[in-house]
């Protein structure tokens, strides 16, 4: 399909023909990442945790957009993992692990620690993650029903960091 769609952009003259590998490369990110969030959508709807799935996704993807993490050798096993660990992260938000006080103030220490490494490290976006991480922090401080999707947003972020510094 990725393929395919390329192919029409280079005979009606839109993309270059040197460029087609890009553009393929670009498609099977868009559509992969699509199917990801399909399937954690298909997920948070068996577990009744929609509300809970768009919250989380509105703290996750800022930071790992702009600060990365780890990466798995291939999409099929990328796939795999992240699934997983995303139903692992509802079935203890339905387990109400996320919700006290002490882990939140955890989550927090742990989110102060990661953005200390980043910032130390040479990041040209570590002015906009300390921005938004000061935003999401003002905001869960205010409104105690978002804190379970930023704890585990916090926790996972900090993980696939500290993971992809620490393994390679």
């Amino acid at each position: 399909m990725k393929f395919r769609i390329s192919s029409i952009l280079i005979k009606n003259n839109i993309i270059l023909e040197e460029d087609k590998e890009i553009y393929d490369y670009g498609l099977f990110v868009l559509f992969f990442n699509s199917f990801c969030l399909i399937s954690m959508f298909f997920l948070s709807y068996f577990c009744q945790q929609i509300k809970f799935t768009i919250i989380f996704l509105l703290f996750y993807l800022p930071n790992r957009l702009i600060i990365g993490g780890y990466h798995c050798n291939s999409p099929k096993t990328c796939y795999i993992v992240f699934n997983s660990i995303f139903l692992i992260i509802l079935l203890c938000n339905k387990m109400d692990l996320f919700t006290s006080l002490s882990v939140y103030i955890i989550s927090i220490l742990i989110y102060i620690i990661y953005l200390m490494t980043i910032y130390n490290h040479n990041s040209k976006y570590k002015k906009i993650v300390l921005v938004i991480s000061i935003i999401f922090i003002i905001i869960t401080r205010l409104n105690s029903s978002l804190r379970p999707s930023f704890v585990a947003s916090i926790l996972l972020n900090s993980c696939l960091y500290f993971i992809s510094k620490y393994l390679k």
